[in-house]
């Protein structure tokens, strides 16, 4: 794909919230969406989170939280221009820092 737009980012975000070992792929994708001036969705930030936190990549599921300042469904905040992140994203930081001992 000569220019991949945010359904091409959104697909391979996916496969990678699905495959082992992919959280770097997945945190450089996001870069790459950044870079190519492509909005960062919910969903995209979504399945980096997952693909982090399926490796034990707490840290990196955190910090793309916070850079991206999202806020978990359902989360009440003063601030409703931060954009939400799915709950099972949520749940799976949860779990990735329990199973590390955090």
């Amino acid at each position: 794909i000569s220019s991949p737009n945010a359904v091409c980012f959104s697909a391979a975000l996916c496969a990678c919230s699905t495959s082992p070992g992919a959280c770097l792929d997945a945190i450089e994708l996001i870069r790459k969406m950044r870079a190519a001036g492509i909005f960062v969705d919910p969903v995209s930030l979504g399945h980096a989170v997952m693909a982090c936190s399926k490796d034990g990549q707490w840290q990196d599921s955190l910090d793309l939280i916070e850079t991206y300042g999202v806020k978990p469904v359902g989360f009440l905040s003063s601030d409703d221009s931060k954009p939400t992140i799915p709950v099972a994203s949520m749940n799976a930081i949860i779990a990735a820092c329990g199973r590390n001992g955090q």
